[in-house]
């Protein structure tokens, strides 16, 4: 307990770090009572350190508009239609590295996009807004035709 503290306050490290040390002595204590080496964990009783969920950052306004300026000005369509999609719909990485041409239904009024291996290989549809679709029309019109991955 003394030492838990010790290490939040005195060395100001976060919880996760001190749960991490803690768990490492608490499985070594562990090790030693199964061992016969001693006869009780003096770790048993240590509670974990409470942890604060923060929510994950965002961009700044002014970072969203300076990363579409310069991704516009670079005129490179595949990059325009990636960030327009990651910012448009929330996206995860992973989730755009797996998209297909099949994935996309798309019409000048509505768009509807399949995330076939989304996190914990669930499956869902998000729609489309204005900007992604024309985003994505552009790229597109210029996408070589012989790859099933819709970037690369």
């Amino acid at each position: 307990m003394y030492y838990r503290a010790h290490m939040l306050n005195a060395t100001q490290r976060k919880p996760a770090g001190v749960n991490r040390a803690t768990s490492s002595i608490a499985a070594f204590c562990d090790w030693a009572q199964e061992s016969g080496l001693i006869h009780e964990s003096p770790a048993s009783h240590i509670p974990q350190a409470a942890q604060v969920k923060t929510p994950p950052k965002a961009l700044t306004d002014k970072e969203l508009n300076r990363l579409f300026r310069t991704v516009h000005q670079s005129g490179h369509k595949r990059d325009i239609a990636i960030v327009e999609l990651v910012v448009g719909t929330g996206l995860r990485i992973g989730e755009v590295a797996a998209l297909t041409v099949a994935d996309i239904e798309m019409s000048d009024r509505k768009g509807l996009l399949t995330v076939r291996h989304g996190k914990g290989g669930k499956y869902r549809q998000v729609p489309l807004n204005k900007d992604v679709r024309e985003a994505f029309h552009d790229y597109l019109r210029e996408r070589p035709d012989d790859a099933q991955a819709l970037f690369r």
